[in-house]
């Protein structure tokens, strides 16, 4: 099978929002300001930013990545993690359930998050069509390869696929900081 690369993006710590926690955060009614778009469709990096509160430490100015969500979670590097004082955050899947004991401050209030903060695991998310002709299954794990100064293999790689998706790995920063990847790195998948 000949080599089949493509884009890697490098997430830093985020917050997706549900509709209940954009209330809290930021009063009734309250919509988020795109303020540039995401590598997915339909997806944005609000103007808005938020404060998070460790038992340790504190981040100001955390990006939030819109649309709305299911759940209010915070997603983070384990380094993140560390310096905020959570010691045993869980590697998980977006939206499902992590660890963690932070707060979120916003300008009109607070949210405790006692189980949705995680360390995200490694993704791709892939156009229906690219996984058609590469022969890859919604969740399926595979492995995908980087070069460079510090060229990596990551395993446990959770592929996902829509019909919208642009094909894209996404990785956080402690990953890229491993690798020593830049803004423009591509991947070689290992299927």
């Amino acid at each position: 099978m000949p080599k089949i690369t493509v884009p890697v993006e490098i997430l830093a710590r985020h917050v997706r929002l549900s509709s209940k926690g954009l209330r809290t955060l930021f009063g009734e009614d309250y919509q988020l300001t795109p303020k540039k778009p995401f590598s997915q469709p339909a997806s944005f990096i609000a103007e808005e930013c938020l404060h998070i509160d460790g038992p340790r430490s504190a981040f100001d100015n955390v990006t939030i990545i819109g649309p709305l969500s299911n759940a209010t979670q915070a997603i983070l590097s384990r380094s993140d993690a560390l310096a905020l004082g959570l010691e045993e955050l869980p590697v998980c899947l977006p939206g499902k359930s992590g660890g963690g004991n932070i707060k979120l401050v916003g300008p009109k209030g607070a949210l405790l998050l006692k189980d949705g903060t995680a360390v995200s695991k490694r993704l791709l998310f892939v156009n229906a069509k690219d996984a058609t002709k590469l022969h890859l299954e919604d969740e399926q794990v595979i492995s995908a390869q980087v070069n460079g100064p510090r060229g990596l293999t990551f395993h446990d790689v959770h592929v996902f696929i829509g019909e919208d998706f642009r094909t894209i790995l996404y990785i956080n920063m402690d990953d890229a900081n491993a690798a020593g990847l830049g803004s423009s790195a591509e991947a070689e998948l290992l299927i």
